[in-house]
């Protein structure tokens, strides 16, 4: 028994891929709200006007906070 392909004229990879980005071309940039944005992909970054936390890094200050609370003789609050 013979393999046979059910394709008609076989690509390599490299020419399948070739074939794929000369034909796809982007989808047109829509402007919809935010709630109708679920499973969307952005067209372009988004950035904060702010630093998103206001502090370098959270964990350091949580470490300060323990230490602190150990050398005052009391136990730290947070459970990890």
């Amino acid at each position: 028994m013979t393999s046979t392909s059910i394709f008609a004229g076989d690509l390599t990879p490299a020419q399948a891929a070739r074939q794929i980005t000369e034909e796809i071309r982007p989808l047109p940039v829509e402007c919809i709200p935010l709630l109708e944005a679920l499973d969307r992909v952005l067209a372009s970054d988004v950035r904060s006007p702010m630093d998103v936390p206001m502090w370098d890094n959270s964990a350091p200050t949580s470490r300060r906070r323990e230490e602190r609370q150990r050398r005052q003789g009391r136990q730290s609050s947070c459970a990890w």
